[in-house]
């Protein structure tokens, strides 16, 4: 009996937004309304849930509205045994289909030991980049520094056949979006902020 009530003490549901995850989304940061942000790991069986279907966990994106139900350690974290998420799964299906200048999707596979890789850009659809002529923020990408699961935004043109010749590749899995990073800095000393972030972003490696 005390097993029994201390198993449903530690059951929570969080209600919030993604506002920072891994590659693989196996570790998100969620704020909820009231502004708690709350580590989440997903242990490898959790599904992950959009409109009522099931959906690759790879498709969530920083900003998604998401419920996450599990259970909560003496330590704040929360192990999720479920995601529920309202999903961009439709733009990004809009994306693959129509050629538009910019595409957010995460990296999938690299070919052989070329330039040209597959972009996952949600809901099982793919586009094929050529990244010879790529440049980023601080210079040329190289494929072979992408990693598996990685976030990134794509600009370039789109040919007849569907393949991307890429002119600007960004990594921006560790982006946050504005709305999430305002509301956390609120009321926070530049110190303060320095040391969330960096905890967060160990949290998200694996490193803690």
């Amino acid at each position: 009996m005390i097993a029994f009530l201390m198993l449903i003490t530690a059951a929570a549901v969080v209600d919030g937004t993604a506002c920072r995850m891994n590659g693989g989304v196996e570790r998100l940061i969620v704020m909820t309304e009231s502004g708690e942000r709350t580590r989440v790991i997903a242990d490898s069986g959790a599904p992950a849930t959009g409109d009522g279907d099931r959906i690759d966990r790879g498709d969530l994106r920083p900003g998604d509205r998401v419920r996450v139900e599990g259970e909560r350690g003496e330590n704040g974290t929360l192990t999720a045994h479920s995601i529920e998420a309202r999903t961009r799964v439709a733009d990004a299906l809009f994306d693959a289909l129509l050629p538009r200048k910019t595409i957010v999707g995460r990296f999938g596979s690299r070919e052989a030991q070329t330039e040209f890789f597959s972009l996952n850009t949600g809901d099982g659809n793919y586009i094929r980049i050529d990244a010879r002529s790529a440049y980023g923020p601080k210079g040329r990408m190289w494929v072979s520094k992408f990693r598996s699961g990685e976030l990134l935004e794509v600009n370039g043109d789109r040919d007849k056949r569907g393949l991307l010749k890429a002119s600007y590749i960004n990594v921006i899995t560790d982006d946050e979006p504005a709305s999430c990073r305002s509301r956390a800095r609120r009321g926070e000393e530049k110190s303060a902020t320095k040391e969330r972030e960096e905890a967060e972003k160990r949290f998200l490696d694996a490193k803690e």
